[in-house]
């Protein structure tokens, strides 16, 4: 039978070494306010973490998983709320410091794939959870059927700058076609 752990920060001295472990992350009040804080979000709802921690050598371990969270932000044009659904899977391969080479004077940091990391005594799923969110959050989330604002700038009784008078090369552009034109 696998053991199920609830804790959001994995102990691994705790874990026996040759047995999957399941997880289910426990999201509170709390850390949804700190999200929301972190992030600059409006509110973050429907939020879901389950895996597993897998044996991966003496001493290492695998995490695999999926994340998902319904989020509101802010339109990035009209300030509007946008609610955005985000779903991902996760992967990291967690090193032990002695495994990771930091012993060996000519470690080379770059050396090390992706999905791994270093652990000391500890996994924090919140952080990998916050991790994850962060990076699939939209830059710029925009609202649908949203048409991108017009501005003239320029200074008062001076004809407003456009895109095409902004650009150098638009004069000799029509300079060409007007001599084009006249031939």
């Amino acid at each position: 039978m696998q053991k199920k752990i609830t804790n959001n920060v994995i102990e691994l001295r705790h874990l026996v070494e040759n047995r999957k472990v399941n997880f289910e992350f426990d999201f509170t009040q709390k850390l949804a306010t700190l999200i929301k804080l972190q992030l600059n979000i409006l509110d973050v709802q429907k939020v879901k973490f389950l895996g597993s921690l897998a044996p991966l050598g003496k001493g290492d371990w695998c995490l695999t998983g999926s994340i998902g969270a319904s989020i509101e932000q802010r339109c990035s044009i009209t300030l509007d709320p946008v609610f955005t659904r985000v779903d991902s899977k996760v992967l990291r391969n967690f090193r032990g410091a002695a495994n990771a080479g930091l012993t060996n004077p000519n470690y080379d940091e770059t050396t090390i794939d992706d999905a791994d990391e270093i652990f000391y005594k500890t996994i924090d799923l919140a952080n990998i959870f916050y991790e994850e969110l962060s990076l699939l959050l939209p830059d710029y989330p925009k609202k649908e059927n949203i048409k991108h604002l017009k501005a003239e700038y320029g200074p008062p009784g001076v004809p407003p700058i456009t895109d095409k008078t902004s650009k150098p090369f638009s004069v000799l552009s029509d300079l060409k076609d007007r001599l084009t034109k006249s031939t």
